[in-house]
């Protein structure tokens, strides 16, 4: 999202080539506004020539709708986000539904109380 510094997107980036590293399929879903892309992660090589698009306010309904329908099959759903979502109370509910796998990661405010969560820290 435009929310999004430099800083922690280079931070987010580090996360991901790290899973992307140890051998985990890795599925990238870039959302602001909407999905921008789905992107799967086959090496870490595939992290470096990652092209990143968006930059709008951010709106997680539609990833989490996605993720629910085609990846509800998935060991872990991290959600790396500053927590800045638009849309945060209506989408409760779909969060709620895939708890049990979502750790969301913060680079600024908090996720909701019933998620797992890491505080991210520059």
């Amino acid at each position: 999202s435009g929310s999004i510094s430099q800083t922690e997107l280079r931070q987010f980036i580090s996360e991901v080539y790290a899973m992307a590293s140890m051998n985990y399929t890795v599925t990238l879903i870039t959302f602001d506004d909407g999905v921008r892309d789905v992107i799967d992660l086959r090496n870490a090589n595939d992290v470096r020539r990652l092209e990143l698009h968006g930059g709008g306010g951010t709106r997680i309904r539609e990833a989490l709708e996605l993720v629910r329908r085609k990846y509800n099959r998935a060991d872990a759903i991290i959600i790396l986000s500053d927590w800045e979502i638009y849309d945060l109370r209506e989408s409760v509910e779909l969060l709620k539904g895939l708890k049990n796998k979502v750790i969301a990661v913060t680079t600024g405010s908090a996720p909701p109380s019933f998620l797992r969560s890491i505080k991210l820290t520059s």
